[in-house]
């Protein structure tokens, strides 16, 4: 049998969700999947529904580091895809009725289909070699680094710059002939090139 209606998508809001999936246990439609995409900040999931041959899914979106409710309670085999969605994604279910805590399946990195959800950026973050002093959020990870050149003795009360990503700087003051040193994003280099008050190298 061929279904000759097409697929039906309803966009909603994630506070939508729960009335929406009341609504089609209620009118004895079948809960289908969860399909994700990774999207700029976060995540676009479709629950799917189906009432013999006709389906419609139900769009919406999802901040990184959000947690939406469970449609366990309604629907048994949505806890499947739920704790898929959290090992894939990283979008993390309340009231889910199996939880695995992650360990659903077995990757090499967290949330490879959201490189850019919470638990890939602090996976990222510990793995770093160098240890910063940084702040985990859902949406930003600041990486600032300061630096002191070879020839100086840090002062605390110099002014400190942002040098851009990949800057070349010299670390011997007034010697062309010296190498360049590649400085990382966003680090703050104390310099004293013109400070008659500055120490010598030690």
């Amino acid at each position: 049998m061929i279904n000759e209606k097409p697929q039906v998508f309803i966009d909603i809001s994630a506070d939508e969700l729960m009335t929406k999936v009341e609504d089609y246990d209620a009118r004895g439609w079948r809960f289908v999947n969860i399909c994700g995409s990774a999207i700029q900040g976060g995540v676009e999931l479709i629950y799917s529904f189906s009432n013999g041959l006709p389906m419609e899914n139900l769009r919406f979106t999802v901040e990184n580091g959000s947690t939406i409710p469970s449609v366990s309670g309604r629907f048994p085999n949505a806890f499947f895809f739920e704790n898929e969605t959290y090992d894939l994604f990283g979008v993390r279910f309340s009231g889910i009725s199996i939880d695995f805590d992650g360990k659903f399946y077995k990757v090499s990195i967290p949330t490879p289909m959201n490189p850019d959800s919470v638990q890939a950026r602090k996976a990222a973050y510990d793995s770093a070699p160098v240890a910063l002093d940084v702040a985990i959020d859902a949406t930003e990870v600041p990486i600032v680094a300061s630096v002191a050149t070879s020839s100086d003795v840090v002062d605390n009360s110099a002014p400190s710059a942002v040098i851009p990503a990949q800057a070349k700087i010299h670390t011997h003051d007034n010697d062309s002939s010296a190498p360049s040193s590649v400085i990382p994003a966003q680090a703050g280099i104390h310099t004293h090139d013109n400070d008659s008050s500055a120490k010598g190298d030690n």
